[in-house]
């Protein structure tokens, strides 16, 4: 747990470095998963959506993609308290991922839960490369809505 502190303390830090605005996609895209399945792991050892949050800078105020990505994590992952830390470390690498190749990218993950729950529910965290195959599928698959 010690570790995972650390992890999220430096994950604040970065939030508020304009410095850490300049990150390349391909950077966040790595960095954001794993900040996302420590985030995951805070909730399911019972820490409150505030523990993550108030190390951020506040919503709203200037702060890096980082510190945005992180605010974002925390909303979904305590909306959707069923998605675990695989699961939604693929979805939000391939989000990333899309976005490099300059393809649509759900910027919610509620715009793709349904489907990325189910393939949680259809491929066990045991089951790894099927679990991510499917979310990435999930992913890619994404159409905006236009109204």
């Amino acid at each position: 747990m010690l570790r995972l502190s650390i992890a999220i303390a430096l994950v604040a830090l970065s939030c508020t470095s304009y410095a850490a605005e300049e990150l390349p996609l391909g950077i966040l895209a790595v960095k954001v998963p794993e900040a996302a399945v420590a985030a995951v792991k805070f909730r399911d050892a019972g820490k409150p959506k505030e523990f993550l949050t108030n190390a951020l800078p506040p919503k709203g105020s200037p702060m890096s993609r980082m510190g945005r990505e992180m605010h974002q994590i925390a909303d979904d992952i305590y909306e959707f308290t069923k998605v675990k830390g695989l699961t939604y470390f693929a979805y939000t690498h391939n989000r990333f991922i899309q976005e490099l190749k300059g393809k649509p990218a759900p910027s919610r993950f509620n715009q793709v839960a349904s489907e990325v729950l189910a393939c949680q529910d259809k491929f066990p965290e045991t089951d790894q490369q099927k679990l991510i195959q499917c979310v990435t599928t999930a992913v890619e698959n994404y159409v905006p809505k236009t109204d």
